[in-house]
């Protein structure tokens, strides 16, 4: 069976975000922790088809020498195989 994927958009107070991740486990927080890292990654990424090839090479260079990465050990996280 394909695991459905459902898209919730919540509308809280601040605070009461805040007290609900207060209340999380470590392991939780851990996983939350990663699933906004990677949001505010891709919303940080931006790719245009009009780039060239020199352009992108250029920007992975420059992501890679200012520490915008990811260690390999880390690449495959959340990835869930069936």
């Amino acid at each position: 069976m394909q695991p459905i994927q459902i898209k919730v958009n919540l509308s809280l107070p601040f605070e009461s975000l805040i007290e609900m991740m207060q209340s999380l486990g470590l392991q939780e927080k851990i996983r939350l922790r990663d699933l906004l890292d990677r949001e505010i990654n891709a919303s940080q990424t931006i790719e245009t088809e009009d780039d060239s090839p020199i352009e992108s090479f250029q920007r992975g260079w420059e992501d890679a020498m200012n520490g915008r990465t990811k260690p390999i050990s880390e690449l495959w996280e959340g990835i869930d195989v069936d």
